[in-house]
């Protein structure tokens, strides 16, 4: 069988969240990582495709939020990678409504549609105020109901998309309300490709860093106390002390990783399949944030304020990778304490050492003490040990 091969860190996934996460985890010192990527390239969700002679996104395709008195780090990203992108003016949107055959509703049709549409939804709010007890069914059917293409389609307009959101919306609140197409015939990716080049090795505008692993597929992951082991498609084994999954919600949510031991509530027995999360705030997908032993989750469905956004995957790499860090160094400190518990006895007898003795044992490992000890104890005067 394959020998594992070791590091100190997985990442599952070469997304914006992945990726985030290994470039953090480089600024503070820690490159013995291993990302691995299912597709064929990086970006995840940002991927583009050529159709019809141009390059289409088929994930990501704005940077929502900027303008504001905070910075989206995305648009910092972008302006750094040189991104070519078009400022999106929905101010005229609603009266640009086409038909079936690609004609352009007059304006004044369209501006009256949408004050009729408006007028129609105050007058049934005030009808359904003043008439609780009524049957809902007569209140439904008002004379003003959308019939006709262009009074459906800006019934949903107003209705489904422009009153759907959940307000206030934190992207932005947070960092302004302008937004701007990805118009780069390069891609969303290339903001991506230019970020991994701060802590990958590239070559030609190409990444060519071993640690980056393309076309390798997760299929399971085994943790316990003390580390972590992940196999692949093919078989390959790569083992760490901590892993980070990047994976989409929905992959978690599928049979296409398996752990062992399973992870902690994770509803799948009947009737149990679907579930509605009770946040404080109204509003809030369900998320993933805290880790499991030594399985850490990351991703835009993970962050609370931003689930959805590019940056939300973005500003989630660097929380989680905060958080590993952080419990790295608890984790180090706990060896640390246990290594000084062990050893403190044992040191002890350096106290009656001659200080050509002690120099002897301060200079040796402090794995090495007890062994070295053992095998020295009749010139410290210690009884012979028993074999």
């Amino acid at each position: 069988m394959e020998s594992p091969r070791r590091c100190s860190v997985i990442i599952v996934g070469a997304g914006i969240s992945g990726l985030t996460t290994a470039k953090v985890l480089s600024e503070n010192g820690l490159d013995d990582v291993v990302i691995l990527e299912a597709a064929d390239k990086i970006g995840g969700r940002i991927r583009k495709e050529e159709f019809g002679g141009v390059m289409v996104e088929l994930g990501a395709g704005w940077i929502a939020g900027v303008g504001g008195k905070q910075s989206n780090p995305v648009w910092e990203l972008a302006l750094q990678s040189n991104l070519r992108t078009c400022f999106s003016d929905y101010s005229n949107a609603r009266y640009n409504i086409y038909d079936h055959s690609g004609k352009i509703f007059p304006s004044g049709i369209a501006a009256d549609s949408y004050k009729k549409a408006v007028d129609s939804a105050i007058q049934k709010l005030k009808s359904e105020e003043g008439n609780h007890y009524h049957d809902a069914s007569i209140l439904a059917e008002t004379p003003s109901t959308p019939k006709t293409p262009i009074e459906l389609a800006i019934d949903f307009i107003l209705h489904d998309f422009e009153m759907a959101e959940v307000e206030p919306i934190s992207t932005y609140v947070d960092f302004g309300e302008r937004e701007f197409l990805v118009a780069d015939e390069r891609g969303y990716e290339h903001l991506l490709y230019k970020m991994a080049e701060n802590f990958l090795f590239t070559s030609e505008g190409k990444i060519t860093d071993s640690r980056l692993k393309l076309n390798t597929v997760v299929r399971e992951v085994q943790h316990w106390r003390n580390g972590v082991l992940v196999t692949t498609e093919d078989g390959s084994l790569y083992e760490a002390n901590y892993v980070i999954l990047s994976a989409s919600i929905g992959v978690l949510q599928s049979d296409l990783i398996s752990f062992t031991p399973p992870l902690p509530f994770w509803p799948c027995e009947p009737e149990k399949e679907f579930f509605i999360y009770a946040h404080e705030r109204r509003g809030y997908y369900t998320f993933w944030q805290e880790p499991v032993g030594r399985i850490f989750f990351t991703g835009e469905h993970t962050s609370e304020k931003f689930s959805g956004y590019v940056h939300g995957g973005y500003l989630s790499g660097i929380d989680t990778t905060n958080a590993l860090l952080e419990e790295m160094r608890r984790d180090d400190g706990r060896k640390n304490e246990s290594q000084a518990f062990l050893l403190e006895p044992l040191l002890a007898l350096t106290g009656s050492l001659t200080s050509t003795q002690a120099e002897t044992v301060s200079s040796l490992h402090k794995c090495d003490i007890p062994r070295q000890l053992f095998l020295s104890n009749s010139k410290l005067g210690l009884p012979e040990a028993i074999l």
